[in-house]
């Protein structure tokens, strides 16, 4: 028999805790996280705008003084056009710009026509295949690398000089010391270990505190892995290798006068130096949020998980019919879960008492069952014997065996046959409710005629819609196979039944049987009144024992009210169903579906 609560597949506790604590530590571990990679960003930040702001000072000190050189230059070259005295034209440059080391004026032939330096410095060699020639001759400004004139800085700056017609006339190559540069850069190198340079536009380093790496044309582009333009971003932290080697944090400004760019660096682990104590902060927080987690585990465990555990295996046990299982749980006997256990410990003993007292009550009432059967059908087996002969003598009596008898006479003699028949016929039904209850009802299935079975039926019946003068019909699929195995003599139980009961109940109109094919393996017999129907409140009890519409339905038709219930065991027992749907006052239809199971015509015992 399949248990009525079916219970679930249990999701374990220590699965769900993980999963809980699980989902808890990496949230404690990401907020941690996030907040040390926020403190790490703004750190980063922080350095990042303060050596762009130490870049972008620098230029703009210096971009003053290009700015005014380069405007003085360019004033130069006009002046050298328009004066008669190219050698006035290039001392009062000299005088005004002071970084001025000394200005030349070249021809395109690359011929010195003029020449003015400062005493004792200045000594620029000019040779035709030099690159600003090409420059100058696309009149535009040229500028050389950084290099050492008298242990100075020095670059060549050379402009075109243009005559009145707009022509190109000559070149004006100035000679810049970059002393005051140098110096700057000098000075940004010994603040907070930051590193400084001036590169041009393609990387190349221009002015760096070790002259040695300067002159060897070295590129920062293959040093760093960035260019100055990815450099000069101040979008995000410029993260990259420094022109010294180790991590740093980079920004380069560029300036306005000339292509160059000035890069200041500092070591991340200097930017960081503030930052160790948010670190320690941060570490003493995962340190402590594991702990905590730890322990929490371990308590939910031994305080919750565990004896839950303990409690679900005693609670199993006992819902498998193991009553005098106990449950035993250590170490939380006076918290709920204790509380809890006791208390299933106690309703598991009261339900194995219980149990106990309706085993004994069950079997005492099984045996008085039995004896109860035993009783009915030992009675009813004396019964029948007696009224069997009475029915067998009233029907000599009634064929004019005995001699002749009068028409009262046989009035009251045909009395008794029909009422001994009725008692017969009550006699059987309850023995037969008697085999059902004691399980010695047996189903014997035997080929049969399906046809010729239904006929009989119909004969059988045919006396009682004559005698109330009803209509009977019969509808028989012909799809129905002809033979099939079956217990005839129940099947005719359960169909005489049906038909009794409706021609019973019904005083004019019809009655209806019909037997249908519902596919391979089932077919249904269906009997239809137009009778004085059911109520729906007796739907409900309409297949129980002894059970009628009310007294006056006893009165009036009479019967014990077993034919339906009879009716509904037979149709359990041979693997069917039976259903009722019913209209007060205007009939009702019994249905019964059974399985088919079909016979080749060989197979049929002739009998019906």
């Amino acid at each position: 028999m399949p248990e009525r609560f079916v219970v679930p597949t249990p999701v374990k506790l220590t699965e769900q805790l993980s999963r809980r604590v699980g989902v808890m530590s990496l949230i404690a571990v990401l907020a941690l996280s996030l907040g040390l990679l926020s403190d790490s960003l703004t750190k980063l930040l922080a350095t990042q705008a303060n050596i762009s702001n130490l870049g972008r000072s620098f230029v703009a000190q210096f971009d003053e003084l290009l700015a005014r050189t380069s405007g003085d230059l360019a004033a130069t070259t006009e002046m050298i056009v328009q004066s008669t005295s190219v050698e006035y034209a290039l001392r009062t440059a000299l005088e005004r710009n002071p970084p001025l080391i000394s200005l030349k004026l070249v021809n395109l032939q690359g011929v010195v026509t003029a020449d003015r330096r400062r005493m004792g410095k200045g000594e620029t060699l000019i040779k035709i295949a030099q690159p600003w020639i090409d420059s100058i001759r696309k009149r535009e400004q040229w500028i050389s690398r950084v290099y050492t004139h008298f242990d100075t800085p020095t670059v060549d700056i050379v402009l075109p000089v243009i005559n009145e017609e707009g022509g190109l006339y000559a070149a004006l190559v100035a000679q810049i010391d970059l002393t005051a540069m140098w110096n700057g850069v000098v000075t940004i190198a010994d603040l907070d270990e930051r590193v400084g340079y001036v590169v041009d536009s393609e990387g190349r380093l221009l002015v760096y505190r070790d002259l040695s790496i300067v002159q060897a044309e070295t590129n920062i582009t293959d040093r760093v892995g960035m260019t100055p333009v990815q450099l000069s971003s101040p979008s995000l932290p410029n993260l990259t290798i420094g022109l010294e080697g180790g991590l740093v944090v980079a920004f380069a400004a560029r300036f306005k006068s000339v292509p160059w760019y000035v890069v200041v660096e500092q070591p991340v682990l200097v930017a960081f130096r503030t930052f160790g104590f948010s670190s320690l902060l941060y570490l003493v927080g995962f340190l402590v949020t594991g702990i905590m987690l730890l322990r929490g585990r371990r308590f939910v465990n031994t305080a919750l998980v565990k004896p839950l555990n303990q409690l679900r295996e005693g609670v199993e046990e006992i819902r498998q019919g193991n009553l005098s299982a106990r449950i035993e749980i250590v170490g939380v006997e006076n918290n709920e879960i204790g509380t809890l256990a006791s208390t299933l410990n106690a309703m598991a003993e009261r339900i194995e008492t219980r149990t106990q007292e309706l085993v004994r009550a069950n079997t005492a009432a099984r045996e008085s069952a039995r004896l109860k059967s035993e009783f009915i059908s030992t009675m009813s087996h004396e019964l029948r014997t007696p009224l069997n002969a009475m029915l067998g003598f009233s029907g000599i009596l009634m064929e004019g065996m005995g001699g002749q008898i009068d028409g009262e006479a046989r009035h009251m003699i045909s009395r008794i046959d029909a009422n001994g028949k009725r008692l017969l016929a009550l006699i059987n039904d309850i023995l037969d409710v008697a085999k059902i209850e004691a399980g010695r009802m047996e189903i014997a299935e035997v080929p049969t005629c399906l046809p010729l079975l239904v006929d009989s039926w119909v004969v059988q019946n045919e006396v009682l819609a004559h005698k109330k003068k009803l209509d009977f019909k019969l509808e028989l699929d012909p799809k129905l196979p002809q033979n099939i195995l079956i217990d005839k003599e129940r099947l005719t139980q359960i169909a005489i039944n049906l038909l009794s009961n409706a021609f019973k109940f019904t005083e004019e109109g019809q009655v209806v049987l019909c037997v249908n094919h519902l596919g391979e393996d089932q077919f249904m017999i269906q009997v239809k009144d137009t009778g004085i129907g059911i109520p729906p409140h007796a739907l409900n009890f309409i297949f129980d024992e002894f059970r009628q519409l009310d007294g006056s339905t006893r009165r009036v038709y009479g019967g014990t009210g077993l034919g339906l219930s009879i009716v509904r065991n037979l149709t359990r027992m041979m693997g069917g169903t039976i259903s009722v749907s019913s209209t007060l006052g205007v009939g009702s239809v019994f249905t019964v579906t059974l399985p088919l199971k079909p016979l080749s015509q060989s197979a049929l015992t002739p009998n019906i």
